[in-house]
C-alpha cells in the first residue's frame, strides 16, 4: 500500500500496547540515563540561560537601535501601507530582511513579539552550535559549545533585544 504505517494505527493490539508503556516523564529519564552529573548540570545550566533571556524579553525595549530602526521601520511599513525608504532615516536604505519578520509580527501582536522572535534566533543559533559541534566531536563537546555560547553576557542581552545579530 501507499501508506505502509496506516495500518499500525488501525490495529487495536499495536494501539493498546503502546498506550501502556507511555509515560509522561519517559523521555526525559532516557535522555539522562547514563549521563554524567557534569553533562546533566550543563543542561541544566543551558536551560537556566534560556529561562533568564525569556525573563529579559518581558523587559520594555531599551535598545537604541531597535528603537530607532528595528522597530520603528515595520511600524512606519504598516501606518503607510507600503514599503519605501524614509528619507530622515538613513538606516531605512539597508536591506530589510529581518525587520520584514518584525513587520509581521507586529502585524500579528506587538513589539514583545519581535524580541521573542530574536531570543528564538538566539535558541536556533545556540542548536546550530550544538548539531556542528555533535558531528564533529560528540554530544558532551557540543553540549559545552552551546553552553558557552547561551553563556556570552553579549549573546544574552541581545537575545532580549529587537535587534537582527542573531538571525544572522
Amino acid at each position: 500500500p501507499l501508506f505502509p504505517y496506516t495500518t499500525l494505527f488501525r490495529s487495536r493490539k499495536i494501539s493498546l500496547r503502546a498506550r501502556s508503556e507511555f509515560r509522561p516523564g519517559a523521555a526525559v529519564s532516557t535522555f539522562f540515563r547514563g549521563r554524567t552529573l557534569l553533562f546533566k548540570t550543563a543542561f541544566i545550566l543551558l536551560i537556566a540561560f534560556v529561562a533568564v533571556n525569556l525573563l529579559n524579553v518581558l523587559t520594555p525595549p531599551i535598545g537604541r537601535d531597535a528603537l530607532r530602526y528595528h522597530l520603528s521601520m515595520p511600524r512606519a511599513y504598516i501606518e503607510t501601507g507600503f514599503i519605501r525608504p524614509d528619507p530622515i532615516n538613513f538606516f531605512s536604505y539597508f536591506p530589510q530582511l529581518i525587520e520584514m519578520l518584525y513587520t509581521f509580527g507586529i502585524l500579528l501582536s506587538n513589539d514583545l513579539s519581535t524580541r521573542f522572535m530574536h531570543l528564538y534566533f538566539g535558541i536556533l543559533t545556540a542548536l546550530t552550535i550544538f548539531m556542528f559541534a555533535r558531528r564533529a566531536s560528540g554530544a558532551r563537546a557540543a553540549l559545552f559549545c552551546a553552553l558557552v555560547f547561551s553563556s556570552m553576557p553579549v549573546v544574552s542581552q541581545l537575545s532580549s533585544w529587537a535587534y537582527v545579530d542573531l538571525a544572522l
